[in-house]
């Protein structure tokens, strides 16, 4: 099991002719390519040699997404080279996996359910009145995989030291208030429940991913989302479809809901997504209709860095 060394679930293998086929899901990596390479280093290791192709299965939500196969000797060939990244583009195998794979052993050992109580920090940023306010407590995260694909996270917190009730600015103007309330919101000590959800992850053919998400979506609204996305790892580009009903939270953040007048309920974007293969510049538009009822798009650039942090900016016309 990768769990405890690599930070890396180990779903299903098994081992044929002379192919090992391992399918593990990333959980702390800050890359799929960290996972990948220290899975394929593992896979060396300790599996006999008359096993001369590894293929390893990256998995979200428990359904296989890419296939990435290299001969046995490719990596002893590679793994010490000074040229590594330009050889391993060469004698890699790399596609979308099979919507299902059968005669698998399924790892029996996977943990279903698991919580965590930990600090949390907020940052409530840019305000002219004050530059920072802040907002630190504990919080207590739940995730129960029901069965592959279908999932419910929780998250609740309590404030225990913030400056948020400082906030002064609140809402002004004439336009439907559907984000202009954050400070009821910011305020509310807690306990809360920023999210509770049950989502649904699927495959519908082999380049086709959906979800669909019931609950409290987020600290302001609840609802239903779904989601449809068409990816292809051997594509620089992929597009998707989006589509919410949504009623706003009371301002408590618990299990109540209030009107929003101007809302609009049914709301949703399709985006396209491009990779442009520049300095890891992905971009991202998406068109459509927003949560007040206007109609536009979103332009998304951000620089993907390989230690896994992300800067980028948008700009939004509607």
């Amino acid at each position: 099991d990768l769990k405890s060394e690599e930070n890396t679930s180990t779903l299903a293998y098994k081992a044929q002719e002379k192919e090992v086929l391992l399918v593990i899901e990333n959980l702390k990596h800050s890359t799929n390519v960290k996972t990948i390479g220290r899975a394929l280093r593992i896979l060396s290791r300790h599996v006999p040699r008359k096993y001369s192709i590894f293929t390893v299965v990256l998995s979200s939500y428990g359904l296989p997404v890419t296939s990435i196969s290299i001969e046995r000797k490719d990596i002893e060939n590679i793994i010490d080279a000074p040229n590594s990244e330009l050889l391993t583009g060469k004698v890699v195998k790399i596609g979308p996996s099979p919507k299902a794979i059968k005669n698998m052993i399924i790892n029996d050992k996977l943990e279903k359910f698991n919580f965590s109580l930990t600090p949390y920090y907020r940052l409530h940023l840019f305000d002219p009145d004050k530059p920072i306010y802040y907002d630190l407590g504990p919080e207590l995260h739940s995730l129960w995989k029901i069965k592959q694909g279908l999932v419910m996270e929780s998250n609740i917190s309590a404030s225990a030291v913030t400056s948020f009730h400082k906030i002064q600015r609140g809402v002004k103007g004439n336009l439907p208030k559907v984000r202009t309330n954050l400070r009821n919101y910011l305020v509310n000590k807690g306990p809360r429940v920023d999210y509770l959800t049950l989502s649904s992850y699927y495959r519908s053919s082999k380049n086709f991913y959906g979800r669909l998400t019931l609950g409290l979506l987020e600290n302001m609204y609840a609802g239903l989302s779904s989601e449809l996305l068409r990816f292809d790892p051997m594509s620089n580009f992929s597009y998707g479809l989006e589509l919410n009903y949504v009623r706003g939270r009371s301002f408590d953040q618990r299990l109540k809901l209030r009107e929003i007048q101007g809302l609009s309920n049914i709301n949703g974007h399709a985006s396209l997504y491009w990779d442009t293969n520049y300095y890891n510049y992905l971009a991202q538009i998406d068109f459509g209709k927003f949560l007040a009822g206007d109609k536009g798009g979103t332009l998304k650039l951000t620089r993907d860095f390989p230690n896994g942090w992300k800067v980028g900016g948008f700009f939004t016309l509607t």
